[in-house]
């Protein structure tokens, strides 16, 4: 199956139950509205970021295995969440580009299933 990306930079798999756990703690403290969340990507470290003025901030740690250029997206909790906890248990695969490309993720043993994240700016 072609990739969408322009670029992949990155294949990265993570247990979806990790992933949901920490962006769901960093949901919190995303505003109401918009609930944005920050995903910044660097050498070993995956972070979870979020931050109201009036409430506080979250920062989420996972270790990973990436030793690219650091890279930063910005998505809607919500959207995260939906597909995180639809597959808790199972591994995800992300294909990332760059800040302004959609993440595609799909099941580890299931091409068949994809799923299309579209980055916010931040």
């Amino acid at each position: 199956m072609p990739c969408l990306c322009s670029q992949i930079r990155l294949t990265k798999s993570v247990v979806a139950t990790q992933l949901n756990e920490a962006v769901d703690r960093a949901a919190l403290f995303a505003n109401d509205k918009e609930q944005i969340i920050k995903l910044s990507l660097s050498t070993g470290l995956l972070e979870v970021k979020a931050f109201t003025s009036g409430t506080g901030s979250a920062d989420e740690e996972l270790e990973v295995k990436y030793d690219g250029s650091a890279i930063e997206f910005g998505f809607n909790a919500r959207c995260f969440l939906d597909i995180t906890q639809a597959f808790q248990d199972q591994t995800l695969v992300f294909e990332i580009g760059n800040e302004s490309e959609s993440i595609i993720i799909r099941l580890m043993d299931d091409d068949s299933t994809l799923f299309v994240l579209m980055p916010l700016r931040v």
